[in-house]
C-alpha cells in the first residue's frame, strides 16, 4: 500500500519497515517483496545475503518466484547445487526454472554447471522427488529425462 501509495502518500521507509514485520510473522509476498528490493537495490541498500534470506524464507513457503530467485542469486555467486535445486523445486510452476533446467542440461549456462547438477539428481533424486508435489512429479521426471540425453 504505501510503496505503491494506493490510498496514501507513497511512504517508501513505512512500506520497508511494514513489509519487514509481517515477513517476519510469515507472510510469503512480503518475505518476497523484501527479497526483491534488496536484490535490486529498490529503496534500500542494495544486499544479496539479505535478498536471499527474504527469498528463502518465501521459496520454503512454496513460492515459485521467490525460489527462481534464490537460483538466480546462488547461480551468481557460482553455487551451483543451490541453484539448481531451487530451479528443480520452482520449475513446476515456473516456466523460467522449467527454462533454466533445460539451459543447464543443454551446457548452455557451463559445462561444469551441467555436470554439478547431473551429481545433484544422482545423489538426491529421492529427496528430490519429494520436494515437489504430486502434480508436478512429470516436470522434474521430464528435467531428470533432458539431463540423460
Amino acid at each position: 500500500m504505501y510503496d505503491l501509495g494506493l490510498g496514501v502518500q507513497p511512504n517508501m521507509p513505512k512500506a520497508v519497515l511494514l513489509y519487514t514485520k509481517a515477513a517476519e510473522g510469515g507472510l510469503a509476498r512480503s518475505q518476497f517483496n523484501l527479497g526483491y528490493m534488496y536484490k535490486q537495490g529498490s529503496d534500500v541498500p542494495r544486499d544479496h545475503k539479505k535478498s536471499l534470506y527474504y527469498f528463502k524464507l518465501a521459496a520454503e513457503q512454496g513460492d515459485a518466484e521467490a525460489a527462481y530467485n534464490v537460483g538466480e542469486l546462488a547461480l551468481e555467486m557460482k553455487d551451483f547445487p543451490t541453484a539448481f535445486r531451487y530451479y528443480v523445486v520452482s520449475a513446476p510452476k515456473w516456466e523460467w526454472s522449467t527454462d533454466k533446467c533445460k539451459r543447464i542440461f543443454s551446457g548452455e549456462i557451463s559445462q561444469e554447471f551441467r555436470e554439478i547438477a547431473n551429481k545433484f539428481i544422482a545423489d538426491n533424486l529421492p529427496q528430490t522427488f519429494c520436494m515437489v508435489e504430486d502434480s508436478c512429479k512429470s516436470v522434474l521426471l521430464y528435467i531428470i529425462y533432458i539431463s540423460k540425453v
